[in-house]
């Protein structure tokens, strides 16, 4: 009735206040933001405090260091983080006391602020020499006044506009980038609904609670107080922060380890003390101080990191420490910085000598107006001068000093101002290019490249230096077994690093079938001879041996299914599942094949009226496994009440109508739907005060078929009676894994768990868990659902309730059939989604009791079809391959591992007796075991340096352990010449005396309390020796398609490749040699070193060596180079190739260092020493380097080595080393998108790094470079015409070109073609660029550049213009040419000049080139005469002219003073590029020559 009752309020309840948000939208937790007209105190506060931290940043060293000294000396040791929920639950958010203290989770990675952009801006505008001395142009010509005081503001005003709006542009994807992230969502803990909810990671403060699923990627720095692993350990994946692969093993915290099942976070009292926030991503300190005193460390095993991602754990909990800014991965971001290319600071040092010259040009025009003016006695009658007004005494000397600035106003042209706006178009158009390039799309990931820098293309075509993540950005890192040498054979499959890049194939064709029937059938032979020891002496044997010590010497986690958190992304329940604990409770119908249904959300509404008491539930879930005939699985689900009604009726009728009465509530977080149901054949018991009855459907005729047994207590003696019913007796249901796909086992598996809801609410949120315990004395009160095995079908009485006769439902009739499911093997279950639909509501708090199991079923265990989690990649390799040829690892306990022989079926029980972990120092992994019969082995695998020293002499001097060792290390020299990574695996049988001696020297090493890690060292040393080797294993860490390729292009263009990783030396070298990074005839020169000294003495023999080397090689070279012709013809260019092949090959030294002996060579002592070395080695390859590592060797080679560099990866550890380079390049792989945002260039692949560089890096610099010295030339010719004027003008500063021609000139009519020429124009193809690589040593070695190029263009730019003005001089010389026609002919010339001077520049003519030519010159002409025709004496324009081109073109000498002074000034620039084309073509003309012979070739073969 109650039910009913609610579900009509429900359905009759008003729909006006109700919102039609999507439920996922609207289950997002946010916030309420401070009030627009609250106190600005705090907020004035907080922003003074960003703007001190951003002043200290901008300070010098020594205020810097001050400041910081005074910061630190202020604040505390320790950090104080108190649980938010301990704070007044009152108090809002943006109030609360972490959040004043501390920083808060939002991330911003922009440079600029709608505050602090313009000034921000603008200050980052003015490091360009042009932009500043066109400010004082336009200061000058404000009070001077030579032209319009505000027409001189248009050219400086649009150069800064476009410029900022780029900036504003590229600024704001970075916001966007920002904004996506700090709007990803994660799961906090609400402490007023008692539950967790969806929040963004911006409003996430320190003191937060926050729960992960597996993969998630972690939002802030957090301790780590539970996890769904049984034993309070999860996995995190760093690769994203410190370039890992392996996956790191974290801690809960002990005292949390023996928190009770329902905990809460509201349970969770104590005060964290933590270090401040620091960029040491390997170092934490702190300590949890209980509300008792107590105190508990905490170190870097329980701290998650932000950036890394859960692996391998169903769900962590923990509180947040670090937030937003604070956190290490935050700090060891350096931030945005504005790049400026070597172009530009190269054009800043020409634009120097530009304002140079002008000011020689002015001094010298002022002087000699002055000495010309002095010369006259009554200047006031030279025509075309003007003077101060009301100066009766001439004084020449003033007059000088006006015209000086009048000069200044009238050559600033000489400053090319229109080259930074050229230049900010020219590359705009080069990135929209590259941008749209189809060789740079990866389109199984659907992505192009994306340019987020806007000012450094020409970048690409000079860098010297790639210094290059590993992990994401080389490898895809995924191995894969691939070859192995095991029983005096070699067996594998091919590899596929360059080729292939999908993992999706099948394990079957990956398989080699030899050594899989091969194994079958030893494994058939030892079995049929129940030889369970494999130990016959023969390869056989070792075969066996090998591939079980693939299977089990290893850290594997075997799962029997994948994890899944059944807490959503909104903080509800996913499916039938109810709780939220360290493991999972699903109640699924077993026979539906449909996904499970969503999760149980919302309740009815019920009044406290209803009932006066509410019992607590909770169920439990039993499962077996037994070699019973049933093949269906099947769940017997039990239901506890705590709680009874006031009394019970003698007679049948009167005890249901009692029972009925006692409602059953499912949530009592909330307000529930409440149900009633009804109980016959109630048999009641004095002694225990409880009360047992069955509650059946109406229909008698099936009642045995469905039966539901209550048993109650709490009622009073006097009403207890005794009454006895039939009803089947609960058993528990036998449970096996039904499916084709998998096969009997002969083991019992039992796991029960209780389930309970923690807390209970009224509708109106009150806490009604007192009430509902009040009267209830007993201990426990049970009701059991269950199906009898006999019923064959589901009962027509529980598939509706449509028949019932009674007006209270009985619980199975209220539920129906959509309620309990009956499966053909009679198994009964709930189906708590509908329980939802029908009105009742299961808590999002429910907590979970697992029951003990014992030792010998967790043993006993077998998990068929399992899937393995690991924590690094290589071990999960061997593990699937050993699965793969049938030796399956398929369960993994504490203290035990079975192995499954597939081909069998048999199972292999080994004891665990202890495991030795790899350590970078041993370089090896070790596991004891005991066999089934009995014998002690210890299997061990590792780095064949480490493995071969250890063999024993027993086995090496026999004649097959002879045969074997030579045979591995064969193998292992072909393995690693293919690039894979070998392991060698080996075993030893211990005696019980040689075991139990080892033993107790562990165990005092494990309790010893000093120098505990090197007695450990030692005893596994003891124990990993006289080892007898089984195999040689080679797995494939597979590469991204194309990376040896790409590497090996890259260093044939003279770029010197390094790769900084995190990863340990042994994976990093066999990448490195896959890669090509590392050639097989290198020889590698190995730093290792313990202190300074050591690494000073280690150098300087290293260096010894390399010079000993050089001068042999550069002996070869030397005489080789005197017999290479001069001319490029076939043969010397063969020779030529065979050269720089000679100087490639005499660099044969790899250099490979460690992360901390990098630190001994970066001291000054070692510095010097460092650097020689690394400068005469082709490659380096630092590992265990840490992200300020990575840029430290950046800004290192910049510095010192004077290096170009770029650097590209894929995460936030290389986000530092990608803002300190001068091209950073990200990844957009899976690692996130931190270095992405860091990043100038990003694309989904490390071979689109070639075409990059070797293309579209020529390209851009090529044209930059051209242009750029085309500009100089440009404005300097315009500049030297009108100074060569001054010459027969009395130094005036008056010009005889019009004025608007001198505005319009670089803006209309030379601006297009040059536009064009520095977005398309090529020197060599793409497919030529890719071919040759060594061309790309044009830009690499800045050959087109240099610092004599500007001087050179100066002369060139001298003589045209004397040619340009003399020619019409000499031409128009005492003729009645005016001023402004000679004028318009000066400026017809340059037209002309410049046009032919641009057209020898062309190397790639295209319709579009040359119509911008002809349109440019059209443009000009219909412009003067329109010109002309309008402008009249009324425009207030001093000396209009009238038909001024008019007259001009129609006058012969017009035509022939364009024709020849265009001859005579392009004379020598034809001749010298004539003579360097024909005696010292450059490179890339050879190579253009060459392939167009080979096609005229080609042509007249085809003809033939």
């Amino acid at each position: 009735m109650v039910a009913g009752e609610a579900s009509s309020r429900l359905a009759n309840a008003p729909t006006d206040n109700v919102k039609a948000h999507h439920r996922r939208t609207s289950s997002l937790w946010v916030p309420p933001s401070r009030p627009a007209f609250s106190n600005p105190a705090p907020i004035i506060r907080h922003k003074a405090e960003r703007s001190s931290r951003a002043l200290k940043s901008l300070l010098p060293c020594g205020a810097c260091c001050c400041a910081a000294t005074a910061s630190s000396a202020a604040q505390p040791e320790f950090r104080k983080v108190l649980p938010n929920h301990k704070f007044d639950s009152n108090t809002p958010r943006y109030e609360h006391p972490n959040r004043r203290n501390y920083a808060d989770n939002r991330i911003c990675t922009t440079k600029y602020t709608l505050l602090t952009f313009l000034p921000k801006n603008l200050f980052e505008q003015f490091h360009r020499a042009a932009n500043l001395y066109f400010i004082f142009i336009v200061i000058l010509n404000m009070t001077i006044g030579a032209f319009g005081r505000y027409i001189s503001m248009i050219p400086i005003t649009f150069v800064l506009m476009v410029t900022a709006v780029k900036d504003a542009f590229e600024d704001y994807r970075r916001y966007k980038s920002d904004v996506k992230i700090n709007h990803s969502t994660c799961r906090v803990w609400d402490n007023e609904q008692s539950r967790y909810r969806k929040m963004e990671w911006r409003n996430v403060l320190v003191g937060d609670f926050v729960h992960l699923s597996c993969n998630e990627i972690i939002p802030a720095d957090i301790l780590l107080l539970r996890s769904s692993d049984e034993n309070g350990i999860c996995y995190v994946e760093t690769s994203n922060l410190d370039g890992e692969s392996s996956l790191k093993q974290r801690q809960i915290i002990v005292s949390m380890g023996s928190a009770s099942v329902d905990f809460t976070p509201r349970n969770f009292t104590a005060t964290v003390y933590c270090e401040q926030p620091n960029n040491q991503i390997y170092r934490f300190n702190g300590y949890v101080q209980q509300e008792n005193g107590l105190k508990e460390p905490v170190s870097k095993m329980n701290l998650l990191l932000r950036g890394c991602g859960v692996r391998n754990t169903d769900f962590v909990e923990g509180i947040v420490l670090y937030a937003g800014r604070d956190t290490k991965a935050m700090l060891n971001n350096s931030g945005p910085r504005y790049k400026r290319s070597e172009l530009e600071r190269l054009t800043n040092w020409d634009i120097i000598w530009c304002v140079l010259i002008l000011l020689v040009m002015c001094f010298t025009g002022a002087i000699f107006s002055a000495i010309w003016l002095s010369s006259f006695a009554d200047p006031y009658r030279v025509p075309f001068l003007t003077f101060i007004e009301n100066i009766d005494v001439l004084n020449p000397e003033l007059e000088g000093f006006i015209n000086f600035w009048s000069y200044v106003i009238v050559l600033q042209v000489m400053i090319p101002i229109s080259l930074y706006v050229s230049i900010e178009i020219i590359k705009l158009g080069q990135i929209y290019l590259i941008s749209q390039d189809v060789n740079l799309y990866h389109e199984s990931a659907d992505k192009r490249i994306q340019c987020r820098a806007l000012n450094i293309p020409e970048e690409l075509g000079q860098v010297q230096f790639v210094m290059s993540d590993k992990t994401g950005t080389l490898t895809e890192n995924q191995m894969k077994f691939r070859r192995c040498y095991v029983a005096e054979c070699d067996y594998g499959t091919e590899t596929s690093t360059a080729t292939t890049s999908s993992a999706a194939t099948s394990s079957s064709s990956e398989v080699d079938h030899e050594l899989l029937s091969r194994l079958a059938r030893t494994s058939e032979s030892f079995l049929a001879r129940g030889d369970l020891s494999f130990e016959d002496h023969s390869p056989s044997s070792d075969l066996m041996h090998f591939f079980i010590n693939m299977a089990i010497c290893n850290t594997v986690v075997v799962n029997a299914q994948p994890h899944q958190d059944h807490l959503d992304e909104s903080g509800f329940f996913v499916g039938d599942s109810f709780i939220a604990g360290n493991s999972t409770f699903h109640l699924q119908s077993p026979t539906s094949n449909t996904p499970p249904p969503r999760a149980l959300r919302g309740s009815c509404d019920v009044g406290r009226s209803n009932f006066s008491a509410i019992p607590k539930v909770s169920f439990a879930c039993t499962h077996v496994n037994s070699s019973s005939a049933l093949n269906e699985p099947s769940t017997s689900v039990k239901l506890h009440f705590d709680g009874t009604t006031a009394g019970v009726a003698n007679n049948d009728m009167s005890d249901l109508s009692a029972l009925t009465d006692q409602p059953i509530v499912f949530s009592t977080d909330a307000s529930s739907a409440v149900v009633d149901f009804h109980l016959d054949h109630v048999h009641i018991t004095d002694s225990d005060k409880r009360v047992e009855c069955t509650a059946t459907s109406f229909n008698h005729s099936r009642a045995a078929d469905s039966t539901l047994k209550v048993v109650a207590s709490g009622l009073s003696g006097s009403e207890a009676k005794k009454r006895e019913t039939s009803a089947d007796e609960i058993e528990s249901v036998e449970m096996r894994s039904g499916g084709c796909d998998r096969q009997a086992v002969h083991t019992d598996e039992v796991n029960k768990c209780d389930v309970e809801s923690d807390r209970m609410t009224s509708d109106g949120g009150e806490d009604v868990a007192s009430e509902a315990r009040e009267g209830w004395t007993t201990p426990e009160h049970e009701a059991i659902a269950s199906a009898p095995s006999h019923s064959s079908s589901v009962p027509e009485h529980l598939s509706t309730a449509a028949d019932m006769p009674h007006p209270s439902l009985a619980l199975g009739h209220l539920l129906g059939g959509d309620m309990f499911r009956l499966s053909s093997s009679k198994l009964l279950s709930l189906n708590f989604s509908k329980l939802y639909m029908k009105g009742f509501k299961l808590s999002p708090l429910l907590r979970f009791k697992k029951a003990a199991s014992t030792e010998d079923q967790l043993e006993n265990e077998v998990v068929q079809n399992p899937i393995y989690e690991a924590e690094s990649p290589d071990e999960l390799a061997l593990v699937q391959a050993a699965s793969d040829y049938g030796i399956r690892l398929c369960s993994r306990h504490l203290r035990s591992t079975l192995v499954q022989i597939v081909n069998g079926g048999h199972i292999l029980k080994y004891k665990v007796l202890h495991v030795l972990p790899f350590d970078s120092d041993r370089k090896r992994m070790s596991v004891v075991v005991r066999d089934r019969t009995g014998r002690i082995i210890v299997y061990c695998k590792g780095a064949d340096s480490a493995i071969l020293p250890v063999i024993s002499e027993r086995f090496s001097s026999s004649s097959r352990g002879a045969k074997i060792l030579a045979k591995a290390d064969e193998y292992i020299s072909l393995y690693a010449s293919c690039g894979l990574r070998t392991l060698c695996l080996c075993k030893r049988l211990l005696s019980e005396e040689e075991y139990t001696i080892w033993k107790l020297e562990h165990n005092r090493a494990e309790m010893a309390l000093d120098d505990r890690d090197k007695r450990l060292s030692e005893s596994a040393h003891r124990i990993e020796n006289e080892l007898e080797l089984l195999g040689v294993s080679a797995i494939e860490d597979r590469l991204q398609d194309g990376v040896p390729e790409c590497i090996d292009s890259l260093r044939r263009a003279g770029i010197s490749v390094w790769v900084l990783t995190g990863d340990k030396i042994e994976t990093a070298v066999n990448i490195a040699y896959a890669s090509k990074l590392f050639s097989p005839s290198m020889e590698l020169i190995q730093l290792s070193a313990r202190s300074e000294s050591d690494t000073g003495e280690m150098l300087d023999v290293m260096l010894e060596r390399m010079c000993r080397e050089a001068a042999g090689s550069e002996a070869r070279i030397s005489s080789l180079t005197r017999r290479i012709p001069p001319l490029s013809t076939d043969s010397s260019h063969s020779a030529l190739l065979c050269k720089q092949s000679m100087i490639s090959e005499s660099k044969q030294f790899g250099v490979v260092i460690s992360g901390a002996t990098l630190a001994f060579c970066l001291l000054s002592s070692n510095l010097s020493k460092f650097l020689r070395i690394v400068e005469r080695s082709s490659s380096v390859l630092c590992c265990r380097a840490t992200p300020l590592q990575k840029a430290s060797v950046v800004k290192l080679v910049k510095e010192q080595l004077k290096g170009k560099v770029l650097a590209i990866g894929d995460g936030a550890n290389d986000v530092s080393m990608i803002q300190c380079a001068d091209v950073g390049v990200g990844i957009s792989g899976q690692e996130g998108m931190q270095a992405v945002m860091a990043s100038d260039f990003a694309f989904a692949r490390f071979r689109f790094l070639s075409r990059l560089l070797l293309v579209h890096g020529h390209w851009c610099y090529y044209r930059l470079a051209l242009i750029i010295l085309y500009f100089f030339y440009k404005n300097a010719l315009f500049v030297f015409v009108l100074f060569w004027c001054q010459v027969y003008n009395g130094f005036s500063a008056q010009v005889p070109i019009d004025p608007i021609y001198l505005m319009v000139y670089n803006l209309l009519f030379t601006s297009v073609p040059s536009l064009l020429f520095g977005m398309i124009d090529q020197n060599a193809s793409g497919e030529l660029l890719l071919k040759h690589p060594f061309l790309y040593a044009e830009g690499r070695c800045s050959k087109l550049y240099r610092w004599y190029s500007f001087w050179v263009n100066m002369l060139d730019a001298l003589w045209q213009s004397a040619a340009i003005y003399f020619t019409a001089h000499l031409v128009f010389d005492d003729t009645d040419c005016e001023v402004w026609k000679f004028g318009f002919v000066l400026c017809t010339q340059l037209l002309f000049v410049n046009s032919f001077h641009f057209a020898i520049l062309v190397n790639l003519w295209t319709s579009a080139v040359l119509l911008s030519l002809v349109l440019s010159m059209v443009a000009y002409f219909v412009f003067a005469l329109i010109y002309n025709a309008v402008v009249s004496p009324s425009f207030n324009v001093k000396d209009p002219p009238v038909m001024v081109a008019d007259f001009a073109v129609c006058d012969i000498r017009f035509w022939l003073v364009v024709l020849l002074s265009g001859a005579i000034a392009l004379a020598p620039r034809m001749v010298v590029t004539v003579l360097m084309n024909t005696f010292y073509p450059s490179a890339v003309l050879r190579e253009r020559m060459r392939q167009r012979e080979k096609e005229r070739m080609q042509r007249e073969k085809t003809l033939d």
